[in-house]
């Protein structure tokens, strides 16, 4: 049965508002409580709701009975029911929810939880009646406050007025010399007059006169006898202050000459001007800001925020002048060379500013991001009330941005959301550098330290490295700031000056914990995660490698601890990866993969692979074979460096002296190396030596030079059949478990018995190893001269050995010893983007001078307006990629066959504090690998058993060169190979709008937009003098890019018709919003590829849900489908097409 609230009544019917005693005794006892409880998230609610429904047996089918039983994540009534909520606060739950009405809601637990209540109370009638009651009193409360508030007065509002030049005079940001001057150059000796404070004015002021600045300072005219006054007891401040000397020094600085010097032409009139100073102005207690900013700006930046950006309004209280926001950074003014005053502590510790302000710097077209508004245009609302501090990479530095309102719905957007900074063009979009959370704000700068994937790169030693550079800085701000404060307090102790009173340097802020930096290294990947994949489906290969590594998986950690087993990899013959997936078991489970790929290969038209190298299932009948049954003609073939070590195995011990002995001879009998290679290294080592001083090398001296390195490097080999395969190692097993088998003290090598049992499993396999026909192994990569002789340099493509470099290096991706799932996800596919393309260059013959950049955004806008600009590409040399396949990459993978669901909590892990959390470990003593170096080939005997035979062995029925010359290697391709792909990978580059938006105060509508151009300097004390601004004619900016994310052709042409910049334009304009085009709007939407089925998006077989694309070739259904999405992914309402 299901179960409603009671709502309270009185007598007459009325709803009763006010608290029961038990929500007071719950108010009061969550009151005392001073623990920290982390709120659950949404899923985690609704489980517990739908297990009280069950435990008093109602009908967990009735959404609201269950709504009913979520509890309170939030508040002094946190773990109340809502049920609960509306039958004991019933008015304060009409107020909250009054309150939030217009809060956006996101993916945090109390938002969420904020989302829930708000619709479960506006699902009664009472709680709408008592909602809209609210409402009313709010708004009747707030119109009668602003009727009877009173004006302020003339002489309250000149109190707060300073006059800018004044203000830096007393500051110390401008000299009195200079002061003078700007005076004297601003008016006339006949209308000069100086802002007199109101407080030592004797009458009521007059009518207000001209200022003398720039700025809207109101000054009032005084008669000559309260001027003298004024002036008189300035005078006597000034003299006293002037008796503070700085200590002696080698050479006495003048400081009294530099204070009262003035211009000639009017000496009486620059004199009294020089010492009447507001006294206003020299308390740096209560500096122009706003309140929001007097709370969140360090005080060692109010004083010249306040004199650089703010100025009064008609009320007497702080506003932003426009007129002087012309740039984006703002630096602080430094401490001077020599001190002549006491040490100001601002000047020492004051931090730079990032005002972002994109509408009134570019004049930016911006729209309302919010759903329902049609892209309205957004205006100006002002400065945001908050000030965030960013972390550097050395210290920290404010960021301000306006606040934006849109006239339609009344709803206010900061200038630094999401939804407005992509509205922005990329070379705009770049200038903003700040990676935001809720706590927290991270110059992108820092993020890039963590992006290289490495041993000991994580975030606890980010962490770590980021808290010395920050305190080394402070410690050096310190230094300079005692310094110059031990001047005057040595004159003080001499003397020569007054008592001072030092002010003691503010405190270290600390570098945020290691989890907060890997948060937001997770959301700069998430942020990309689109490429990222795409990148990882677009590569490809003609001989391909597969094998699994168990080591990685241990560092799975969270919830998903022990679920993995192992890591399988793809990849390919020039070192690049094609697909990494964590699965159950090693070899089942890999059907999902292998169609993948097939499918991959299929849909960009791409020819099958001709080889694929395992170390499992090699032979015909194997199950490698049958998981890649759609490419007939693909060679498989058996790793020779695992059939070695299993041969090897019936060995007794690895610490045998024979062993390497004998892995070298089984090598031997395996590969033969190409004839011509070999004379060639030895003819180029012989010159070496003879260079070095050996007049005439032996051919034993130049054997013994010759590494292994060198041979794989310039030397090919090839298998020698399988007949003269098998003889020989049956001809060394022979010999090595005779008498020859055996040590000095008579132990022998091999376990005879073990060996001939594993012989005779693994002589079958002999074919599975042997080079196919027809496949060239070998690739050209360049030219080498040593000894003055030009060896060839090769790659070799045979066997699993760059895989194995890459299981090394895999393990490296995951810093410490344990990752979440999603954070272990973040790391593995950026880890994997990287490693393909540090080996994307290999593969060319070609190389780029210059900076490696990773960010495909970036390099793909650059080299869009390159063409646009300059007609040609800055970067040429970059491989296309596709559309993401689809294909279910890493931890993803694992999920699928757990049944488990990969979810973001990178946002909920910022508000989860674990104390007693141990940091993760840079340094693992258990991080080894399976895995070889890349430059090392096991399977590559010593030099000296290459070109001679070991002393003891019988003579080899075959040479070790080959008489017949090995077939020519291919050469390496100029530029990486370009794919057609039906439907490529398109970047969102919006349109540049810069210049289109209309500002107050600005030319009308119908005129074209002028260009950007260096507005003045306003006279701002410590600012530079104005600058000479050149007129140009007016140049119409039209952007050439349109580019849409996943778009057909004719929807890029509709979507080419941008709307106007002017708000009255009328709606027939803006073509992509009539009811008229929506049906062919939404015909559009399908004509797209379908990754999961390869076919177009048709209506009968495919829906979208929020972006989300449902096939009817999926195992669930579309209600299944899209109930899974809104619980995992926050949905509340589906999208209309």
């Amino acid at each position: 049965m299901a179960r409603m609230p009671k709502f309270r009544r009185f007598s007459n019917g009325d709803l009763v508002l006010n608290y029961t005693r038990e929500a007071n005794e719950v108010f009061k006892r969550n009151s005392e409580q001073q623990d920290q409880v982390i709120s659950k998230p949404p899923e985690e609610v609704k489980k517990l709701a739908i297990e009280a429904v069950k435990k008093r047996k109602g009908d967990v089918q009735n959404e609201l009975d269950v709504q009913g039983e979520y509890l309170l994540q939030f508040g002094k009534y946190r773990g109340q029911s809502f049920r609960w909520m509306l039958e004991n606060a019933l008015g304060y739950i009409g107020w909250f929810v009054d309150n939030i009405c217009n809060e956006k809601v996101t993916n945090s637990p109390i938002s969420q939880n904020k989302a829930a209540l708000k619709k479960y109370v506006e699902s009664f009638q009472e709680g709408r009646d008592v909602v809209a009651l609210k409402r009313k009193q709010r708004e009747d409360k707030e119109a009668k406050k602003q009727h009877n508030s009173p004006q302020p007065s003339q002489n309250s509002a000149s109190k707060q007025v300073v006059s800018p030049l004044a203000a830096g005079l007393a500051s110390g940001h401008i000299s009195t010399e200079k002061y003078l001057s700007r005076v004297a150059s601003t008016t006339g000796v006949e209308k000069f007059k100086p802002t007199i404070p109101v407080s030592v004015r004797k009458r009521k002021p007059k009518t207000p006169s001209a200022t003398v600045t720039s700025t809207s300072t109101i000054t009032q005219d005084v008669d000559d006898e309260e001027l003298c006054a004024f002036a008189d007891q300035e005078e006597e401040n000034l003299d006293a202050s002037q008796s503070i000397q700085a200590p002696e020094l080698e050479e006495p600085v003048p400081l009294v000459p530099e204070v009262i010097e003035m211009p000639e032409a009017q000496p009486e009139q620059v004199l009294t001007a020089s010492v009447a100073l507001p006294s206003s102005v020299r308390n740096e207690g209560h500096p122009l800001l706003p309140d929001g900013w007097l709370k969140t700006l360090p005080k060692a930046d109010h004083l010249w925020v306040s004199q650089a950006l703010f100025t009064t309004n008609n009320k007497g209280k702080a506003k932003l002048d426009f007129s002087r926001v012309n740039k984006l950074w703002w630096d602080p003014p430094q401490p001077s060379f020599l001190s002549t005053q006491p040490p100001q502590l601002d000047r020492y510790f004051a931090q730079r500013l990032l005002l972002w302000m994109p509408r009134k710097l570019w004049k930016v077209t911006l729209y309302c991001p919010h759903e329902g508004c049609d892209r309205k245009l957004l205006t100006s609302a002002g400065i945001y009330s908050t000030v965030r501090q960013v972390i550097d990479i050395d210290s920290n530095y404010n960021l301000a941005a306006e606040y934006l309102e849109c006239r339609h719905c009344k709803r206010k957007v900061i200038s630094w959301s999401p939804e407005i900074i992509k509205q922005l063009d990329t070379g705009h979009q770049l200038q903003f550098p700040v990676l935001l959370t809720y706590q927290y704000a991270c110059d992108v700068r820092v993020i890039r330290l963590l992006r290289n994937r490495g041993l000991g790169n994580s975030s606890t030693q980010l962490q770590k490295k980021l808290t010395e550079e920050h305190s080394e800085k402070w410690l050096q701000k310190s230094a300079q700031y005692l310094t110059d404060c031990k001047y005057f307090a040595n004159a003080f102790k001499s003397g020569l000056t007054g008592p001072l009173n030092f002010q003691e340097p503010p405190e270290f802020v600390p570098v945020p914990k290691y989890k907060w930096l890997l948060t937001v290294y997770a959301l700069d990947i998430m942020a990309r995660m689109d490429y990222v994949k795409a990148s990882i489906t677009s590569v490809y290969g003609r001989i391909l490698q597969m094998d699994s590594t168990k080591k990685i998986v241990r560092k799975l950690a969270g919830g998903s601890t022990g679920t993995a087993s192992w890591a399988t990899n793809v990849g390919n013959e020039n070192g690049q990866v094609l697909m990494s997936v964590m699965t159950v078991n090693e070899g089942t489970g890999l059907e999902n993969m292998a169609n993948g790929l097939m499918r991959r290969y299929s849909l960009a038209g791409i020819s099958p692979p001709e080889v694929l190298y395992v170390d499992r299932d090699c032979c015909s009948t194997g199950k490698a074979k049958k998981l890649f049954s759609l490419w007939d003609n693909l060679v498989i073939r058996l790793d020779i460096w695992h059939f070695m070590r299993r041969i090897a195995a019936g060995c007794n011990v690895e610490a045998h002296p024979l062993y390497s002995v004998f892995v070298s001879c089984l090598s031997q009998c395996i590969f033969q190396w190409s004839k011509e290679d070999l004379d060639l290294l030895k003819s180029a080592k012989r010159g070496q030596l003879q260079i070095q001083g050996v007049a005439d090398p032996s051919d034993a001296a130049i054997i013994e030079n010759i590494t292994r390195r060198e041979l794989a490097l310039h030397c090919r080999r090839r298998t020698r059949g399988i007949v003269d395969t098998t003889t020989m190692i049956y001809d060394l097993l022979l010999t090595f478990t005779g008498p020859q088998g055996c040590d000095t003290t008579g132990v022998p090598l091999l376990d005879k018995t073990r060996v001939w049992e594993i012989w005779d499993n693994q002589k079958h396999h002999i074919p599975c190893i042997q080079d196919p026909e027809g496949v060239q192994l070998y690739t050209k990569t360049g030219v080498l001269t040593k000894g003055g002789v030009q060896l060839p340099t090769y790659r070799c493509a045979r066997g699993s050995t760059s895989l194995e470099s890459f299981h090394l290096h895999i393990n490296k991706f995951i810093p410490g010893t344990s990752a979440s799932d999603i954070h272990f996800q973040a790391y593995l596919l950026d880890g994997l983007m990287r490693w393909n393309s540090d080996h994307a260059s290999a593969a060319v013959s070609s190389t780029e001078l210059g900076s490696e950049s990773y960010s495909g955004l970036l390099i793909h806008a650059v080299n869009e307006l390159s063409e646009d600009v300059l007609g040609k590409k800055i970067k040429p040399n970059v491989q296309n990629i596709g559309i993401y396949t689809g294909e279910m990459i890493g931890v993803e993978y694992l999920f699928n066959q757990t049944g488990e669901i990969l979810k973001d909590n990178t946002l909920v892990d910022e508000n989860m504090t674990q104390q007693e959390e141990e940091p993760l470990s840079d340094v693992n003593p258990d991080q080894i690998d399976e895995g070889s170096n890349e430059d090392e080939d096991e399977t590559i005997a010593p030099a000296e058993q290459v070109f001679t035979v070991p002393s003891g062995l019988p003579q080899r029925t075959e040479p070790a060169a080959s008489k017949t010359p090995l077939p020519a290697a291919i050469p390496l391709p100029p530029s990486l190979p370009q794919v057609n792909y039906p439907v490529p990978f398109k970047f969102v580059l919006p349109t540049i709008t810069t210049g289109t938006a209309v500002l107050r105060g600005q030319t009308s509508k119908a005129c074209q937009p002028m260009p950007i151009l260096p507005a003045p300097v306003p006279s701002v004390p410590f600012l530079q003098p104005p600058t000479v601004v050149r007129r140009f004619p007016p140049v119409p900016i039209q952007s050439k890019i349109q580019i849409q994310h996943h778009q057909p052709q004719s929807w890029q042409q509709k979507s080419q018709s941008q709307p106007s910049a002017n708000p009255k334009q009328k709606d027939e304009t803006r073509t992509t919003q009539e009811p008229k085009t929506s049906s062919s709007h939404k015909r559009s939407l399908y004509n797209m590829v379908c990754p999961k089925c390869g076919k177009k998006k048709d209506p009968e077989n495919h829906k979208q849900y929020f972006g989300n694309w449902h096939c009817n070739t999926m195992t669930e259904s579309f209600e299944t489908w899209r109930e899974n999405l809104k619980k995992n992914k926050g949905y509340k309402k589906k999208k209309t097409d």
